[in-house]
This record gives C-alpha cells, structure tokens and sequence, in this order.
C-alpha cells in the first residue's frame, strides 16, 4: 500500500519478484525511509521522494542478495548423490 502523500499510480508491490512477502518488503520499505527521513532531518513533505528512494535501495539490495546467492549456491552443499560418510578413499 502508498505511503502518505505518495501517488499510487506509482507504486506497486516488489515482494513476488524480491522472493519476500509484501508485509516483510513493505515493512522494510517503510524502516528504510524513516532513516532516510531522519538522516535528512525530518523534513516535511518528501514522504515521497523518501519513499521511492527507500524502494530502490530495497529492491537493489534484495536483487544484489539474489545474485550472490546464485553465485555461491552450487559451491556451498555436496552434490545430493554423493554420500557424506566419515571414510576417506
């Protein structure tokens, strides 16, 4: 759902596509763009700016995360049919 003062022809939901819930990426939206509101002093009127800000730097950290793990997946686990015994060969 749009913050206040932010149009909602603009919004739209990047939980599916992030691989989170609409709840966790909104909540994570919203605590990003509180900081960014405090950092810049709590100035009135840029819910917006704040808001749109805080999305991008979400979806650009949940995508870098996706990659990584991507990246790294196949070197992490044994191949599932090899057996993982205490006997070295």
């Amino acid at each position: 759902m749009p913050a206040a003062g932010r149009p909602a022809a603009h919004w739209r939901p990047m939980g599916k596509e992030a691989g989170m819930s609409d709840t966790d990426l909104q909540q994570r939206i919203r605590e990003s763009a509180y900081a960014i509101w405090q950092a810049e002093g709590c100035p009135e009127g840029r819910a917006a700016v704040h808001w749109d800000l805080a999305r991008r730097l979400v979806e650009e950290r949940e995508a870098y995360l996706d990659e990584e793990g991507a990246e790294t997946f196949p070197a992490s686990d044994p191949p599932s049919h090899v057996p993982i015994t205490g006997d070295r060969v």
